[in-house]
């Protein structure tokens, strides 16, 4: 029931950025019966860490907002804390959480988690998925590849990947491929084709930069402000570091328009 997407962005001299976006659908057993305002991705603003999810919505959702609420007080560990470190305290966290349930259904579900280690040219990123499995009643555990030599998906999750991967195919095509506008766009006009009726809403978006904490960004989708898959209030334009529209360009948070000095993005591929 979910679109998702993550991928590593590399420029000239090594990796700059990495990304979640999905989509802001929560349905219940068909693509009739849905909610366009389901938050899916989370980001710490207290250290470099960004999560989502797909599969079962109920668990994943109680058990990041709570973990994202413990990193922003400081309550787990400080921003000096090994990446590593990090995800194992997430991981231990979920488990404990699971385990807390009593009499109730197992659905699959996977979380994403994505960090960094240090700032600048010696940072280094760091993407592991972990989930359960109610068919083998399993956890498991997954270290992801990154990229070096260009930004790329690492990975595609959800209903909606087939999707995603074909408007990914068509872009890749086009003289922007190899670059982040490239694949947010092409998500973005996945959503906007509604192939897949278990992915909708707006598109969501959170990053980590070589500094500073984890991101959640405002995306202009249809000319309208999305923040977590809600129209964004104009106090809600100030609250978030910057703004993206559907061609990922960087864009005014009260107008919609490009930013001041923001590089404009050509659509390659047409709707």
């Amino acid at each position: 029931m979910t679109s998702l997407i993550g991928w590593l962005a590399v420029d000239n001299r090594q990796p700059s950025s990495m990304y979640l976006a999905s989509d802001s659908r929560i349905s219940w057993g068909s693509g009739s019966a849905i909610w366009d305002s389901g938050r899916k991705l989370f980001a710490s603003r207290a250290t470099a860490d960004i999560f989502g999810f797909y599969g079962e919505v109920l668990f994943p959702t109680q058990v990041l907002s709570s973990f994202i609420d413990l990193l922003d007080a400081g309550a787990l560990f400080n921003s000096d804390t090994l990446a590593s470190d990090r995800h194992n305290c997430f991981c231990e966290t979920v488990r404990t959480a699971y385990e807390r349930r009593q009499n109730a259904p197992e659905q699959d579900f996977t979380l994403f988690h994505g960090a960094r280690d240090g700032e600048s040219m010696r940072g280094n990123f760091y993407l592991w998925s972990f989930g359960y499995s109610k068919e083998e009643r399993v956890w498991k555990h997954h270290t992801h590849s990154l990229p070096t030599d260009r930004s790329r998906i690492i990975f595609a999750k959800g209903t909606g990947s087939d999707s995603v991967m074909s408007h990914q195919d068509a872009w890749q095509k086009s003289d922007a491929k190899g670059t982040s506008r490239a694949i947010f766009s092409a998500f973005c006009d996945s959503l906007a084709a509604g192939e897949d009726s278990r992915s909708g809403g707006a598109p969501q978006l959170v990053g980590l930069y070589r500094k500073w904490f984890g991101l959640n960004f405002g995306v202009f989708a249809g000319g309208k402000p999305y923040l977590h898959g809600l129209v964004a209030s104009k106090h809600q334009h100030r609250s978030v570091f910057r703004w993206r529209n559907e061609l990922f360009e960087i864009v005014d948070p009260e107008s919609g328009t490009l930013a001041s000095n923001a590089q404009p993005h050509r659509r390659e591929v047409p709707r």
